[in-house]
């Protein structure tokens, strides 16, 4: 029976990867081999390994990431801690292989039946990407913070709530209201709100949270949405804020910043410690690892997702 051209493609990649990974052939070599530039056979290897037709593993002897892991599991006694290699020199997209650590460890959590809280971030947009469709029952999402833009970019909650829930075919619990009120008075009124109140008592049947870390500076993804303004900035430095999580604020001890999260429209920092799995996924950059610590010492977070650097400075720090 003839191939199809489809078949004639997918053997191709097989071929590829066989020449350069097992026998060692350079990208030149094969390319010269087929006939072709190099660079298409560089989209080729691209291509099989989006594929899935090949996985790379390294086998470390000494050990250093399953180290790491153990040694900072303890020290903050936590449930868990997925980390992700880095060279000492460095990579350029940490936020992705975060993603993608999270993912994996989202897919290996869930269950039938589940309510699963969500706050966005830069990261959790990355880890939607690597989501694998699945499918369970009774599924709920529920965002653990209202919107907070006048426009929602991708990484915001809402968006990434919708895409999960499409890939893990999932019900929605709405959340119809903003994430940071005038003052503490006007955030009481909202939640007094029957529709918003229904929607808000899903947070505490979250069976799952997952939420990034941030942190009270300019580089943070609540000022780049232009929500955490100069002036808040000031008032969080005056609070001794050192890092948030679903926007809710804490110093360096891990005690809330009482006077700003008061203006919260979400889950509490006090709530979430109550979930019995929050996964905090944080890294990439040294102003997070103080941000990390305060969740750590807070007990906010019980599963970390970090980079193999961020652990390091952490464990580091007395």
């Amino acid at each position: 029976m003839a191939k199809t051209e489809s078949e004639d493609r997918l053997s191709d990649l097989i071929n590829v990867c066989y020449s350069h990974f097992i026998y060692e052939e350079t990208q030149s070599e094969i390319a010269e081999k087929m006939g072709v530039s190099r660079a298409k056979v560089c989209k080729m290897i691209a291509q099989a390994k989006a594929m899935g037709l090949y996985t790379i593993t390294i086998n470390d002897p000494l050990q250093r990431v399953e180290a790491l892991g153990r040694e900072l599991k303890d020290k903050y006694d936590l449930k868990g801690v997925k980390l992700v290699p880095i060279p000492k020199f460095g990579v350029n997209n940490v936020l992705q292989r975060l993603g993608h650590a999270t993912a994996e460890l989202l897919a290996s959590s869930l269950k039938d039946n589940d309510v699963l809280g969500i706050a966005g971030g830069s990261t959790l947009y990355e880890m939607v990407n690597f989501i694998e469709p699945m499918s369970f029952q009774n599924l709920y999402i529920v965002p653990l913070l209202g919107g907070y833009a006048e426009t929602e970019a991708a990484t915001h909650g809402t968006e990434i709530v919708y895409r999960i829930a499409d890939k893990l075919r999932a019900d929605i619990v709405n959340m119809p209201v903003p994430g940071l009120a005038q003052n503490a008075e006007e955030a009481r009124l909202f939640m007094s709100n029957p529709i918003i109140s229904r929607s808000m008592a899903w947070m505490s049947r979250c069976s799952i949270a997952l939420f990034g870390i941030d942190t009270p500076t300019p580089s943070g993804s609540f000022y780049q949405a232009g929500v955490l303004t100069d002036a808040l900035v000031d008032q969080l430095k005056g609070e001794n804020a050192a890092g948030c999580v679903c926007f809710n604020f804490y110093d360096p001890k891990g005690r809330p910043c009482e006077s700003f999260n008061s203006r919260i429209i979400g889950i509490t920092l006090d709530d979430i410690t109550k979930i019995p799995i929050s996964i905090g996924v944080a890294g990439g950059a040294p102003e997070k690892v103080h941000a990390i610590r305060g969740a750590l010492i807070g007990k906010y977070i019980n599963f970390l997702v970090t980079d193999q650097i961020t652990a390091e400075s952490l464990l580091a720090l007395e």
